[in-house]
C-alpha cells in the first residue's frame, strides 16, 4: 500500500468528528493505502478532543494533536510538523 498523510484541523467538532472519521477510515480501506491521519485540534471550546483521544483508541494510525493559537495556518503548520510521509 503506498503511504499517505492527511492532515486535517478541526475546531469545536464534537457533533460531526466521529462520523467523519469513521467515512474516511472506511474509504481509505477501500483505497488500500497506508495512512497516517493527523487531526489538530484547533483551539476547541467543546468536546472535540476528548472524542479524538476516543478515536485514537480504535484507530491506529490516527494521530490527534491540539493547538491553542486559534487560525487553521497553525494547525497544518503542526500537522506538517507531525507528518511521515511526504
Amino acid at each position: 500500500p503506498q503511504n499517505v498523510t492527511i492532515i486535517i484541523p478541526v475546531y469545536n467538532e464534537s457533533e460531526t468528528v466521529e462520523s467523519s472519521i469513521q467515512t474516511l477510515a472506511n474509504s481509505l480501506s477501500q483505497w488500500q493505502l497506508a495512512p497516517q491521519v493527523i487531526v489538530i485540534d484547533n483551539g476547541s471550546t467543546d468536546r472535540t478532543q476528548e472524542k479524538l483521544l476516543a478515536l485514537r483508541e480504535q484507530y491506529h494510525w490516527l494521530v490527534v494533536d491540539k493547538v491553542n493559537r486559534r487560525g487553521p495556518g497553525e494547525a497544518f503548520k503542526t500537522g506538517v510538523r507531525l507528518a511521515s510521509s511526504e
